[in-house]
């Protein structure tokens, strides 16, 4: 609910006020095929989430706003965060993040969209960036596989 209904105002805000050339991006962190280990140690689960939301936590600003969807996934909105201090703030929070992935079994998918008055039309609704991030993880898994089956 608070996700989407702040969501929602900062659309509105891009949409509303579009000379002000107004963004944010909107991310997804998910951790890839956690369901067996879940069922199997379902307390180390709960550590490894909480592992994860503490390193969302220290990396990302205070100006972001960080939500836990369920599914072992997170969403992040950064509203208004330049490019530079995006990619800067992003490649902290991912050096981090492989140092718990080295023991978290099924690995982290990753992926982000900025949001702007060229596209907040069609992203107008939380759902609608949710599912378009969604596709771009399994874009970015098949890529992953096919860059794998490459090297062989």
């Amino acid at each position: 609910y608070t996700a989407n209904k702040i969501y929602l105002k900062v659309i509105r805000n891009i949409k509303d006020r579009p000379k002000m050339h107004l963004w944010m991006y909107v991310s997804v962190l998910q951790w890839a095929n956690h369901e067996q280990f879940k069922e199997l140690y379902p307390d180390e689960h709960a550590q490894f989430l909480e592992k994860l939301a503490d390193v969302l936590k220290h990396k990302r600003l205070a100006a972001e706003e960080l939500f836990y969807l369920g599914d072992a996934k997170f969403l992040i909105i950064s509203p208004e965060l330049r490019d530079d201090i995006i990619k800067q703030i992003n490649q902290e929070m991912i050096a981090e993040l492989k140092k718990v992935q080295k023991e978290l079994p099924g690995g982290l998918k990753w992926t982000s969209q900025r949001v702007d008055e060229t596209n907040a039309e069609r992203f107008s609704d939380l759902n609608i960036i949710e599912k378009h991030l969604d596709r771009e993880l399994e874009t970015d898994l098949v890529v992953e596989y096919l860059k794998d089956e490459t090297n062989d």
